[in-house]
Formats: structure tokens, C-alpha cells, sequence
């Protein structure tokens, strides 16, 4: 063997050895890492305990007034006329106009130089120009609460002894309630207050009314506490005070009111977890 070819192995060999070097010593600090891990211990006593998803509320007993909202539109549904003769339109010069409030005696313009008056109370709907002119004015006494309410609503609101309030204690009665349901399936119903007022063209979303009904010494819990998997079995999470998850239980439930539900199957003092609903609907 030539010279030239021991220099060509020997040039080989020292290039594997200095590859292999780095990898033993590697080898070897990972040997003795090994050689002095401990591995940690576990402590049996330590249990793995499962929460409540969201709030803890509590299993109540309680005397419960029915309530119920409502959302909808002031309006009027009544009109009140007041007729002016004219024979030259022309000459007519009016002071007021559509959404004016008049009370009677009010000057309204003047025709021939003579002052004309309002001979009712009431909001200016309408002024009608001509030889029949005459002018429209709200009547007032007729304003109602128009809503659109859902079957359930509608149901409440047929009954023949109800007997609707709100939270300040002004009775209201259903002076209309149409048994015939629009094309989103909600019905028409008109309300007015019997012993209050309203004013024309306010909105009001979920306005709150008692109907007259009371269920006595009920068991309820909140509605988010209820939840179910097949729309046929109902459920709650039973839970200690501090959270922690205790059992699953069955429950029958009852009417709704408000943001509580009547249930049985569960006792009052007992508390719930209000948050395993939407974990169940997401699912």
C-alpha cells in the first residue's frame, strides 16, 4: 500500500472519530443524568374533583306571582273629527300642523279674518284640505300598548279571569286579542292601562306584568339550571356550596315565570350548577 492511500485512510478514520466523539459523550452526560433522576411521588391522598360549569344557585321554595313580558309600540286606534266649512280653501291660513297637541280653544288659523278654534284635546293626525276640509286628531283616550306575543303569551292573555298589572301596581285590561296568528306565527293583542296612561308612539321592549295568578310554597330553580339531551328527560347538576359536583339528577318541571322554573325531584337548601346548559347545547 502506497503512502498516498495510508494518508486517505488515516484522513478517514480521524474524521469518524471525531464524529463519534461528540455522540459518546453525549451518551455517556445522558447516562449519568439518568443515573441520578428520582422520580417524583404521587400523593394517593390527592383527588381530582370535578366543578361546577358557571354559577351555584340555590334550590328555592317560594310563593311565585306569574309574570310575564311584554314588547311593543304605543298607538292609537281611535279618532276624533273636527269639521271646517270652507268655501274659498284658498284663504284658509293655518297656524297648526300634523303632530301638534291642541286643547280645546286653541286658535288652529284664521279664515276670513276670522279665528278658528280647536274644539277637541287631542295630537293633530291629519289636516284635510278642500270644500269637505276637516282635521283628525289622535284620540287620546284610546291609546294602547300594540304587542305581537307568542302562543304561550296568547294563551295567558285569553284567560277569562286574568288580571294584568305591573310593577307599580297599575292594572291594565286586553281590549283586543286576535286569535288569528300573523305569518311569523305570533299573534296581535291590544292592552291599555285602566288606571294609568300612555304616550303615543313610545316603544317598550320586555315590559314586565304580573297576570294575577300565584303558585304557592313552589319548588324552583333557575331556567338555566335545567338542561336535557333528547327534549324528553330533564336534568340538573347538584352541587356543594363550594361547587364541587355531587350527582346528576332527574327532574319533572312545571310552568315558567321569569327566570325560574318549577321542578321536583330535587329539595330546596340543595344547590345547582347553572352553567352545564350551555356546555349540553354546544355540544
Amino acid at each position: 500500500m502506497s503512502w498516498k492511500q495510508l494518508f486517505k485512510y488515516g484522513i478517514i478514520v480521524l474524521l469518524v472519530v471525531l464524529l463519534l466523539t461528540p455522540v459518546g459523550a453525549l451518551f455517556q452526560i445522558s447516562k449519568l443524568e439518568q443515573s441520578q433522576y428520582t422520580a417524583p411521588t404521587v400523593d394517593a391522598s390527592v383527588v381530582l374533583v370535578e366543578r361546577a360549569y358557571g354559577d351555584i344557585l340555590e334550590v328555592s321554595q317560594t310563593d311565585l306571582k306569574e309574570r310575564i313580558e311584554l314588547s311593543g309600540q304605543v298607538i292609537c286606534t281611535g279618532y276624533l273629527y273636527q269639521e271646517v266649512n270652507l268655501e274659498s280653501p284658498h284663504l284658509l291660513r293655518l297656524w297648526a300642523q300634523s303632530g301638534d297637541y291642541l286643547v280645546a280653544g286653541d286658535p288652529i288659523g284664521i279664515y276670513k279674518g276670522e279665528t278658528i278654534y280647536s274644539s277637541t284635546n287631542g295630537i293633530i293626525s291629519k289636516i284635510s284640505m278642500g270644500t269637505e276640509a276637516y282635521i283628525e286628531f289622535y284620540d287620546l283616550s284610546t291609546l294602547s300598548l300594540e304587542c305581537y306575543v307568542t302562543e304561550d303569551i296568547h294563551r295567558i292573555l285569553s284567560r277569562s279571569n286574568l288580571a294584568l298589572s305591573d310593577q307599580d301596581g297599575i292594572s291594565y285590561e286586553v281590549i283586543r286579542i286576535e286569535d288569528v296568528p300573523t305569518r311569523s306565527g305570533l299573534y296581535r293583542v291590544l292592552i291599555r292601562p285602566i288606571d294609568g296612561s300612555l304616550t303615543i308612539g313610545t316603544s317598550i321592549s320586555d315590559f314586565s306584568m304580573f297576570t294575577g295568578r300565584t303558585y304557592p310554597n313552589c319548588i324552583v330553580v333557575q331556567r338555566d339550571c335545567v338542561y336535557t339531551r333528547d327534549g324528553l328527560t330533564y336534568y340538573v347538576r347538584l352541587v356543594d356550596s363550594n361547587g364541587i359536583f355531587i350527582e346528576e339528577v332527574p327532574v319533572e318541571i312545571g310552568e315558567t315565570v321569569g327566570d325560574l322554573i318549577f321542578v321536583s325531584g330535587v329539595e330546596p337548601g340543595q344547590y345547582c350548577d347553572s352553567g352545564y346548559k350551555a356546555v349540553v347545547e354546544s355540544s
